[in-house]
């Protein structure tokens, strides 16, 4: 249950944990940390080895479609546009004065910075070197709200089912 790369190496293995079976799946994160995801199978041990090993797999084969770069659907898809949706949905949900917040921290940071970033494009490291190098100049209340609106335009997005995984 290996891929090659051991970059890119996921694997899943099967515990015993109050008489049941959970899936463990083992990766390796962006900056090359090793994580790992558990998940319940609710298979009793006994008479489920092979439910449970068919699970895992089942798994592990989604797990590795998730970790495929943030692939989106529709790539082409500018992540300051997506930005723009976003908001647009979100004022039907948040105060005027939030609102006013967040399209100030838009036009005037995240438009600028993302204005040819594609959707697709966007990886933790990329969010990451934006708040870090705009938070050189900015407070942390305005850093905050930059990494809300972000977060948020990337949740609309699994949301929307444009990219598998949010990336922030």
């Amino acid at each position: 249950m290996n891929t090659t790369n051991k970059a890119e190496s996921v694997n899943a293995t099967l515990q015993k944990s109050n008489g049941k079976y959970r899936i463990v799946i083992s990766y390796y994160d962006e900056s090359g940390k090793r994580k790992q995801k558990t998940f319940a199978t609710g298979l009793a041990i006994n008479g489920n080895k092979r439910k449970a090993e068919k699970m895992a797999e089942e798994k592990l084969q989604e797990f590795k479609s998730k970790l495929k770069g943030y692939q989106s659907v529709n790539g082409d898809i500018i992540f300051s546009e997506w930005c723009e949706k976003f908001l647009e949905y979100k004022k039907d949900h948040v105060r005027d004065t939030t609102m006013l917040s967040y399209y100030g921290i838009y036009n005037t940071y995240i438009k600028k910075y993302f204005n040819t970033t594609k959707l697709k494009d966007m990886t933790p490291k990329v969010v990451n070197n934006c708040v870090t190098e705009l938070s050189k100049n900015l407070a942390n209340s305005s850093i905050g709200i930059i990494i809300t609106v972000i977060n948020g335009a990337l949740d609309y997005a699994v949301v929307n089912e444009i990219i598998p995984l949010n990336p922030c």
